[in-house]
């Protein structure tokens, strides 16, 4: 028997005594469920045109027992003097706001200014720069009906020569 079914074997096997126990049923239950929500790095965007982002993503985690994740990211590499442009399609039509967070990794205290745009309105902006906490929060970066994309556009605004790393923590789109 291979290695893959041989481990497919033990997890039915684990499955099947884990049937006559009803906390069992409902923590496998819960992890599909969690896995299913989890998998979706972007939930409510998807990448349309522009500078791709690496998208970091772990379904299913566990920290000292207890289910935890880090946030969903996408992360740009901007390098000195340089900018990214990505555009995003909307995947629901009834999201009113894009979430999220951003932040700048670097090793010469890079500075970022990022904006999102939504059929050529600003929605959302600020300037990132590397320091311990310094994420800056989406908050009320609304959508209107109609909107069909998003664009994210990232220029450095400092003169180091050191890539920069923009992370969009939580990426993502939500209907209040």
């Amino acid at each position: 028997m291979s290695v893959g079914k041989a481990a497919g074997a033990k997890a039915l096997q684990a499955l099947a005594v884990c049937i006559v126990s009803a906390p069992c049923l409902v923590l496998w239950g819960g992890l599909v469920y969690w896995h299913d929500e989890s998998t979706d790095p972007t939930p409510g965007l998807t990448y349309r045109s522009g500078d791709r982002p690496r998208e970091h993503n772990r379904p299913i985690c566990v920290q000292q027992g207890v289910p935890h994740c880090p946030p969903r990211q996408m992360m740009w590499t901007v390098p000195g003097g340089g900018s990214v442009t990505t555009q995003f399609a909307l995947d629901d039509a009834e999201d009113t706001r894009v979430t999220g967070s951003f932040e700048v990794r670097g090793g010469c205290s890079p500075v970022v200014d990022w904006t999102i745009t939504a059929q050529g309105r600003t929605i959302a902006g600020a300037r990132t720069r590397v320091r311990l906490v310094d994420e800056q929060f989406l908050g009320e970066a609304r959508l209107l009906p109609g909107d069909r994309a998003v664009t994210l556009t990232a220029r450095r605004a400092d003169r180091g020569s050191c890539e920069a790393v923009l992370v969009w923590n939580a990426a993502g789109t939500t209907t209040d």
